[in-house]
């Protein structure tokens, strides 16, 4: 990464690669600096619509220095937790944890995604159906564009256990967002559930 610059890069996907992954670490930390720096000599300001980050450990000061400093562009994020690192270091369920208030470690951004139009997040966890709402409210309301998030939780091959733990009941107030043209859908281990 050190060497490269790409200014007209639209999508970008950063991600524990195979060999990476073991059941005991499970994903890659954040390169902070190294990606700070390509961000500034690619000049991605405005151009880079698409970002997934997937089984990397990325603090939330991370997080919100990359998106609201680096690539306030984003328009479609996509966040998934690593399936073996400790909850606190999984990036989409510290992001629903945070209602999507990030903060750069003094103050919350009220801002943070003003760009956002579509949101994927993997958690492989328990949803806090309070948090989540929150998060969607937060965002519908700072977020011009917003028009779709989606949350899945867990994976059919691995935490078939997870399946219907899920209280449908508590994420009712979700359907209030399909009024204002927010498609909201969480996938519950393979099984969909549209509000």
């Amino acid at each position: 990464m050190n060497s490269l610059s790409l200014p007209n890069l639209a999508f970008l996907e950063i991600s524990a690669a195979a060999k990476e992954w073991s059941p005991t670490q499970g994903c890659i930390p954040w390169a902070a600096t190294a990606a700070r720096e390509l961000f500034e000599r690619s000049r991605y300001g405005h151009g880079l619509t698409t970002l997934e980050i997937k089984s990397v450990i990325i603090t939330d000061i991370e997080l919100h220095n990359l998106l609201v400093k680096q690539v306030p562009s984003v328009r479609n994020l996509s966040l998934h937790d690593s399936f073996a690192v400790p909850r606190k270091d999984r990036v989409a369920s510290s992001f629903i944890a945070s209602r999507g208030v990030l903060s750069d470690g003094i103050t919350p951004v009220r801002s943070l995604l003003p760009n956002i139009e579509r949101l994927s997040l993997q958690v492989y966890s328990l949803l806090d159906e309070a948090a989540f709402i929150e998060m969607v409210t937060f965002l519908s309301e700072s977020a011009r564009n917003l028009n779709w998030v989606e949350v899945f939780v867990g994976k059919p091959v691995f935490l078939a256990h997870l399946r219907g733990r899920i209280d449908v009941a508590k994420l009712e107030p979700l359907r209030v967002f399909k009024a204002r043209g927010i498609q909201v859908y969480i996938v519950d281990t393979g099984e969909y559930i549209r509000f």
